[in-house]
Parts: C-alpha cells; structure tokens; sequence
C-alpha cells in the first residue's frame, strides 16, 4: 500500500482519486514556467483536491498562488504563515526533489531558506498527518503540558503502534494504527511526552484512546464543539 492509499485510508476517501483536474496543473506550470516534480504531480492529481487533507490546518497553496520567492518554489504555508516550505529552483528537475523552509526576517523584509526535509514526499506526509490531529477529521483531540500528559499511556502508544520513522523528530513522533487514525507524541528535552495530538474518522476509536489518556486530561476534544453547538440550540 503506497502513501497516497495510506493517506486516503486515514480520510476516508473513497474512491481515489479525489485530486485537481491535470488542465489545471498544466495551466500552472505553463504560467510558472516549469513542470511540477513527479511526485508533487501525482499528489496533486490523487490528493490536491481534498481540503481536509491540504489546508485543514497547514496549508498547501491551491494552484494560482503557487509562485517563486527568489529562487524557491513555494508551496506550503504553516497555518499561522510562521513559515513557508518549497522547492529550490535548482532541484525541480528531480523527481523527489528536497525540501526548504523559509523564515521571514524583518531585517531584510524577506524570506531566509534553509533546508529543512530530505524529499517532497516527506513534505506531502507531514501535512497530511499534521492536518489530520489538527482538525482535518471529524474527531480530534490534544494535551499539551507535561503534567496532563499521562506517562504510560504516552508508552502505551510507543509499544503498541506503528511509527511513521520518515516523519520522527527529535522532539516529536507520529504514530499510527493501519492508517485509521493519528497520534502526535511531542517531547520535552527531558524526553517525557509533554504533549499528545489525536484524529480519527471512527469514533470507537477516538473514545478509546480520550479514555487512555484520561477523559479529563484532554485540553481540547472535538466533543466541546458539540457541546457549543447543543448550548447554543438551546438558547434559540
């Protein structure tokens, strides 16, 4: 099973593709004057039109705002525009080109590019799996202090599910149960998890793992819009 059928088991596309018309991405490379690395391309075309997936959280550019700062080919922005990540121009004739991350700096009113990830497939994972504990499924959830964050249920998830190794930091780990949902373990440099990070499609499973952790250790599950939605049918 590759990464695109792995990510779409996790949203529950069903059927692939669920991507942008290939007019478009034409389009765009024509305007750019390049053509897209082969594996952006093929994401674009089996995942790009899934919103959930691309810009629940962080956000991959739609098409039109896909352009050149400098000599980098942006085509992401973190969700609060902290950064940008993109393609240096001299590498988009690779197939799995590397990837940069780009700081803004009020001194020079500019962006600062660095590298940042070995492949644009690591890219298109690490947004796909961060939206998807972020709020790009239907259920979600976090803690995020130290003390909230239960120790042995932390090692509970380290044991017992699968760890995406391409996406592991040094201060934080995704793991993984057949795609079917997302736990992001964060670490304190003292190595004690002091944050957890949760989304699923099922809600079997939501609830079992809210129940791991502790039902009230959560800061934030997707069950309190719930609760704002029925206070606020109430008082209609």
């Amino acid at each position: 099973m590759n990464y695109l059928q792995n990510i779409a088991t996790l949203y529950q596309l069903d059927p692939l593709p669920c991507g942008l018309p290939e007019a478009e991405i034409t389009a765009a490379e024509q305007r750019l004057g390049i053509r897209f690395p082969a594996m952006l391309r093929e994401y674009l075309l089996t995942l790009g039109g899934s919103e959930a997936v691309n810009q629940s959280f962080n956000r991959l550019l739609p098409l039109e705002k896909i352009d050149f700062d400098g000599d980098y080919l942006v085509l992401m922005e973190e969700n609060q525009s902290v950064f940008l990540c993109g393609i240096a121009k001299a590498d988009l004739a690779q197939d799995n080109p590397p990837i940069h991350i780009g700081f803004y700096t009020d001194e020079t009113e500019s962006y600062k590019w660095q590298p940042h990830l070995p492949d644009t497939r690591t890219l298109l994972l690490e947004l796909a799996y961060t939206n998807a504990a972020m709020g790009g499924l239907h259920y979600c959830a976090n803690i995020m202090d130290e003390e909230s964050t239960d120790a042995q249920a932390a090692r509970f998830i380290q044991q017992n599910r699968t760890e995406i190794i391409e996406l592991r930091q040094k201060n934080q780990r995704f793991y993984t149960d057949g795609f079917h949902e997302i736990i992001l373990l964060c670490f304190a440099e003292n190595g004690n998890a002091n944050g957890v990070f949760i989304g699923t499609a099922d809600q079997n499973r939501f609830d079992t793992l809210l129940e791991l952790f502790g039902w009230d250790s959560w800061l934030y599950t997707s069950y309190d819009d719930e609760d704002e939605d029925d206070e606020e049918c109430d008082e209609e």
